[in-house]
């Protein structure tokens, strides 16, 4: 229904321009074209071939007299003729023979004012072919009719020149139909153009409704993954970590290594849960950093503790010389994030009895620091695709490791929002260097 209506309103609107156009337009138009006619007539009877003046006001009156006569009847008969016929069209059929019967008051064959006539073949070729090659044959036909009537009544007739101005009219005629269907061309090619502009558009607008949809689906589960998942899994870890803190008499030591593992994959999940969210939040813009002039040591000091027991249990030692930092600018728990997740890779990939190298300088404007591990290190093609979404290199090798693949990938983004920069260095069997970038405060 409200399709209908809008067509049925555009339907109106164009009848309405239409309207405007023929009853209004087109007459100014015509009045405008006729005064040029009567004024040039008047130039050619008084000084390129002087005769009498009275010949210059029945012309001017006939003319006008026909502009307003052709105004009254498409402003009386337009409505009811409308769809059946043409009226604009037929005036202008009309207007050869009275342009026509200028020239012959002008003087007939003398007249340099024939060629004026080729101004209706002319303003139509921005219309249609058909019309304009219709022109080209009306136009030379009424002027050599126009000849033969002025022969009739007594004119002195040179028919070879007057054949001559007869086939120009009908080269220049035969032109312009060319150029009206170079312009039918071009038009129907823009419209189609206009067309297939709009056919994107509103599949760009679909498309982009798809992905808001999508977009709020996204966010819905994110939501119900952060409350639904979580919630149940702090159950898992709170009540796995009593366990294990349990008195050891109670429980075998079977019972001890699963309860260990129930939590240690609780936290790998939480860990997973977490960086996706995070990462859905850096995507949407929605994760905002609290930026403040920090000790960047304390929070790779906080990480370190963090992974402090998988450091043990693979007998790994820390290589540690960072000296005195400059402050730089810095979230503490974001980076603290960052140097986490760049810690417990060193430790995963570090055989056991390794060790972790820890290092830092500076300058005016950049802070710089770099982990170091004694892992299998990662091939020059791959050392950009390990910040990438769930990336992963050697998978023979990460089988064996924990990870979905996201961990760097968010450590990458969040530098990135912190201003700075993570990179790395490695080559096979030589071990891998992350180096944390940050602006000085």
């Amino acid at each position: 229904m409200v399709e209908e209506e809008v067509e049925f309103e555009i339907e109106s609107r164009q009848t309405a321009r239409e309207r405007i156009f023929h009853m209004f337009t087109v007459p100014r138009l015509r009045v405008l074209g006729l005064s040029l006619l009567v004024l040039l007539a008047g130039i050619n009877l008084l000084w390129l071939d002087p005769q009498p003046l009275t010949r210059i006001l029945p012309l001017a009156l006939a003319l006008f007299t026909y502009g307003f006569g052709s105004w009254w009847v498409l402003r009386r008969w337009f409505a009811v003729l409308q769809g059946k016929w043409d009226l604009g069209l037929c005036f202008l059929i009309v207007d050869v023979p009275v342009w026509s019967g200028v020239v012959y008051v002008c003087g007939a064959e003398r007249c340099w004012f024939s060629y004026v006539l080729l101004a209706r073949v002319a303003d139509q070729v921005a219309t249609r072919f058909g019309r304009v090659l219709f022109f080209a044959h009306w136009i030379p036909l009424n002027y050599l009719a126009m000849v033969l009537c002025a022969q009739h009544f007594g004119h002195q007739v040179e028919w070879r020149g007057e054949l001559c101005k007869a086939l120009v009219m009908y080269i220049f005629g035969l032109y312009a139909s060319l150029t009206a269907r170079t312009a039918a061309r071009l038009r129907r090619r823009t419209t189609m153009a206009v067309r297939a502009a709009r056919q994107a558009l509103k599949d760009l607008t679909a498309a982009r409704e798809a992905a808001e949809a999508a977009s709020r689906v996204k966010g819905q589960f994110l939501t119900m993954m952060d409350h639904e998942l979580k919630t149940p899994l702090n159950g898992i870890l709170g009540f796995s970590e009593l366990l294990i803190q349990s008195p050891t008499q109670n429980l075998s030591e079977k019972q001890v290594r699963y309860l260990n593992n129930i939590h240690a994959s609780g936290l790998r999940l939480g860990n997973l849960v977490s960086g996706i969210l995070d990462l859905a939040q850096l995507k949407s813009g929605d994760l905002k950093l609290q930026l403040k002039a920090i000790d960047a040591s304390r929070p790779l000091m906080l990480a370190l503790h963090a992974v402090g027991d998988n450091l043990k249990s693979r007998s790994l030692t820390v290589d540690s010389n960072l000296g005195e930092l400059p402050l730089c600018q810095g979230d503490p728990s974001r980076l603290q994030q960052v140097f986490f997740q760049l810690l417990d890779n060193a430790v995963k990939f570090s055989p056991v009895e390794g060790q972790i190298q820890l290092r830092a300088e500076h300058d005016e404007s950049r802070l710089r620091i770099s982990i170091r591990d004694s892992g299998p290190g990662i091939p020059l093609e791959h050392q950009q695709r390990i910040f990438e979404e769930w990336g992963k290199v050697d998978f023979t090798y990460r089988r064996l490791q924990e990870g979905a693949g996201i961990g760097l990938a968010l450590a990458h983004q969040l530098m990135v929002l912190h201003g700075g920069r993570l990179s790395v260095e490695s080559a096979p069997n030589q071990g891998a260097c992350f180096s944390v970038e940050l602006p000085i405060s």
